[in-house]
């Protein structure tokens, strides 16, 4: 669960990311890092979502640190970036500074990708695998959860298998009321 978290954590911080960046000038290079490193960890999530066990516990461990330290990263890095707006040179060098940041997180979650598909218990865990050379665009939204009330799906087949009876009121015409 904390991995999950710390997943949906980074994915929200690189939304922010990509709303931040879009008011500069970047390089196709950084935007292409950004969005590849958003499609790995969505991936990397739906693999979590897929695998249980305990031998997987540790590897959720790992995908938990693995984001809280990208994100880390990420943050700072990006603050500096913010601070240096005005200053065309050192702004250019926070930026190399940030791909780099975002390469590495992208060398993480691939290896740890697959760390997981190995030790998962029935070997057949696929997750959409992206690449650079992939021209969809990954989604710009946070995950989607499901907005389901505990109880509803089981309640609306009950009522959608019950017959349905017509109940008449007897009383009096003139005040719709029942002495």
């Amino acid at each position: 669960m904390a991995a999950y978290v710390a997943l949906a954590s980074l994915m929200g911080t690189i939304e922010q990311l990509q709303l931040l960046l879009s008011k500069l000038d970047l390089l196709d290079t950084h935007v292409e890092s950004l969005n590849l490193l958003y499609e790995k960890v969505d991936s990397l999530q739906e693999l979590l979502d897929n695998s249980d066990g305990e031998q997987t516990e540790n590897l959720h461990e790992k995908a938990r640190d693995i984001a809280n330290e990208a994100e880390d990263e990420v943050e700072s890095q990006m603050k500096v970036v913010m601070e240096e707006q005005h200053d065309g040179l050192h702004q250019k060098e926070a930026l190399e500074s940030l791909f780099e940041i975002l390469q590495r997180g992208i060398e993480n979650v691939d290896s740890l990708k697959e760390e997981l598909i190995k030790h998962s218990p029935n070997n057949n865990l696929q997750a959409g695998n992206s690449s650079i050379g992939d021209s969809s665009s990954p989604r710009l939204h946070a995950p989607t959860l499901e907005n389901d009330m505990v109880g509803y799906n089981i309640e609306q087949a009950n009522m959608l298998n019950r017959e349905l009876e017509v109940i008449f009121v007897d009383g009096k015409k003139e005040s719709g009321f029942v002495d």
